[in-house]
């Protein structure tokens, strides 16, 4: 039996907290047993979360060196207890550390790229500091074709060798019978606020349709919720726009929205935009890889903006997708509902578990 210790910075907040979730939950059987470990379950998304019995925290900052002995300790019990342990690994704290954490000790480490892009890439000399890091990795798994392109471009061939695709796996919600929106147009975007999910380009992009009767819910927290404020003030749209922060019902704003807007300057995959599909809600994106891969088979339900700084482009592509509501809304149902069940989650666990198994598999030879 492969044991799988998942280890992650908090159980919530954003895609790869799902994604650890989810493993942790659907991974337990006669062959595989799966657990969590986080660094803290502080976030605001946590506050009424109760952890599982295969849960635990170190109840520690994500960026404490302490964490690096508090993780070792965790990993050699782990080792008492099971001969066969993969340390999966998930965002780049939890990476830094448990690559010291685990010198000397016998396990195999996994890491999931979550992103096609990060700050850190501005700099070239942090490309041989990383390299460091990502040579203790046995194996690295790629949320999406684009997220495994800017990697091996970033580690170069030699370590790129590591690097496969495992498409991230979504929540399907259940599919909402929509209707063309003859009065009020409903919008939606889900994600963290903070500067490259891009929500600024899609209120500037709407303030130009201020004569038109709409609505704009933007469902997330974080650190630019000041300046989305003060943007929208200024823009004399806080009647129409709101934040309404973290919140555990999202099924539940998909099926009030008639179109969700994906504005990112970057993506590893496009979770929300999965989740909004599986609604049958159509979605317009900005064109950058992750979400292009994602929209790939959408037809009618999906719409990619080339230029996601150009206000007239975002609503060209609102205007088309409107249309095709009005035109063949179950068509723009069934496209996106369709599309969305090629990214299930039964899907990804099992690439996931034959990932783990090959990895077992080579160690071996």
């Amino acid at each position: 039996m492969l044991n799988i210790l998942h280890v992650i910075t908090a159980p919530c907040g954003g895609g790869a907290e799902v994604l650890v979730r989810e493993l942790v939950s659907r991974m337990n059987d006669n062959d595989v047993q799966s657990s969590a470990l986080y660094f803290n379950t502080n976030s605001p998304c946590a506050k009424n979360l109760v952890l599982e019995p295969n849960e635990s925290s170190l109840n520690v900052g994500f960026r404490d060196p302490k964490a690096i002995l508090l993780l070792r300790g965790v990993i050699k019990k782990q080792l008492e207890l099971h001969d066969n342990l993969i340390v999966h690994v998930h965002l780049i704290w939890p990476m830094l550390f448990v690559s010291l954490a685990v010198i000397g000790l016998p396990v195999k480490l996994v890491y999931t790229e979550h992103a096609t892009s990060n700050s850190r890439r501005k700099y070239p000399l942090l490309r041989y500091i990383e390299k460091l890091f990502y040579r203790r990795f046995e194996r690295v798994v790629c949320i999406s074709a684009g997220t495994k392109l800017a990697l091996d471009q970033w580690l170069g061939s030699k370590l790129a060798a590591k690097n496969e695709v495992i498409f991230n796996g979504s929540r399907l919600y259940s599919v909402k019978v929509r209707r063309c929106p003859n009065n009020t147009i409903n919008f939606i975007s889900i994600g963290s606020l903070v500067g490259h999910k891009g929500f600024d380009r899609t209120i500037r992009a709407l303030a130009e349709w201020r004569n038109k009767d709409w609505q704009y819910l933007i469902v997330g927290e974080g650190h630019e919720r000041h300046s989305l404020e003060t943007l929208i003030a200024t823009l004399e749209l806080s009647d129409k726009i709101k934040l309404i922060g973290w919140s555990d019902q999202i099924e539940q704003h998909l099926h009030t929205a008639d179109i969700q807007l994906v504005p990112s300057h970057y993506e590893g995959f496009g979770l929300a935009a999965v989740e909004g599909m599986s609604t049958g809600l159509p979605i317009i994106a900005a064109n950058v890889s992750g979400l292009n891969e994602v929209l790939a088979g959408a037809g009618q339900a999906g719409y990619l903006v080339d230029n996601p700084d150009s206000d007239s482009e975002w609503l060209d592509a609102i205007e088309l997708g409107l249309t095709a509501l009005q035109q063949n809304t179950e068509q723009v149902v069934q496209d996106a509902r369709n599309n969305a069940e090629q990214f299930s989650l039964d899907r990804m666990v099992k690439n996931y578990k034959k990932a783990y198994f090959s990895l077992g598999s080579d160690s071996e030879n």
